[in-house]
């Protein structure tokens, strides 16, 4: 079903942008118009897709309309892939920067002129794609009034599905390939230099099991041997930096903790993983 797709599209761009005000960051610039239209497009056709996927069954034109959105829901999903990973790039590099501050000369960005001007590029790239999929979802949004469809509640506040690290692994079959190269990413690039971090991101619609592959390359046996420490945490949305420190903080000493502090939370994750090979999966 097109809401399938929707949902988890509307959840992925309203975390993203709480997350850009959340770090004070921009680093896509110039797209708030299309994003707020983006989201508006979304949530009307959210609420008559109900109809439209009973009604596409025998009207023709209606699914073709569905298949139209469906590939602008694709578009939109790789989009929203790329923002997210430079979001991601920008926190690892400052990361990084802030590490090595005392031993490298850096630019005044990430580190080397080239990278910055690569991440300009990029950023430039994601805007423009945006605005491309804004104008095609424009498009589908207006050719909606033709086909007369029943409006159902639409929900302003998509709910988060919370998952836990442990799986059924009896009952999941054909993930072996993609559990072995993640595992091996993991065992991998983490035997690289001690202050190294590295992400490996696991992309793609809501539905096709990528939070099932995160639990299997978490309770593997060599992963579980190989990290001295393993977290698993739910992302809330709105993103919430208190909430997440604190959780991986108690996940980390196996006991509540009472701090409402973001930087106590922060010293006491540092302490619990100084000197020792971690791995963070966020949810």
């Amino acid at each position: 079903m097109a809401a399938a797709l929707l949902s988890p599209i509307l959840e992925q761009l309203t975390r993203i942008v709480a997350q850009e005000v959340q770090e004070e960051v921009n680093l896509v610039v110039g797209v708030k118009k299309q994003v707020d239209k983006l989201k508006s497009n979304l949530l009307a056709m959210h609420s008559v897709l109900e109809d439209a996927d009973r009604k596409q069954v025998k009207d023709e034109a209606v699914r073709d309309w569905v298949d139209k959105l469906k590939d602008v829901c694709y578009d939109m999903d790789d989009v929203l892939d790329e923002w997210s990973s430079a979001i991601l790039r920008w926190k690892m590099g400052d990361a990084e920067e802030n590490t090595h501050s005392q031993q490298k000369i850096r630019c005044s960005f990430l580190g080397f002129p080239c990278f910055c001007f690569n991440q300009v590029v990029r950023r430039r790239d994601i805007a423009l794609k945006i605005k491309e999929v804004c104008e095609k979802l424009d498009e589908i949004a207006k050719e909606k009034a033709m086909y007369g469809f029943e409006l159902y509640r639409a929900t302003d506040e998509l709910q988060r599905i919370t998952s836990t690290s442990l799986v059924d692994e009896s009952i999941v079959s054909g993930r072996d390939d993609e559990r072995e190269a993640v595992v091996s990413k993991l065992l991998g690039e983490s035997r690289q230099e001690a202050w190294d971090v590295y992400a490996i991101s696991l992309v793609g619609l809501g539905g096709i099991g990528k939070t099932t592959l995160a639990q299997l390359a978490f309770n593997d046996a060599e992963v579980t041997a190989h990290f001295e420490k393993k977290i698993w945490v739910c992302v809330s949305d709105p993103f919430d930096e208190v909430r997440i420190a604190k959780a991986i903080l108690e996940d980390l000493e196996g006991r509540a903790q009472n701090s409402v502090e973001l930087k106590s939370l922060l010293q006491g994750v540092s302490q619990s993983i100084k000197g020792k090979r971690f791995l963070l999966v966020p949810r």
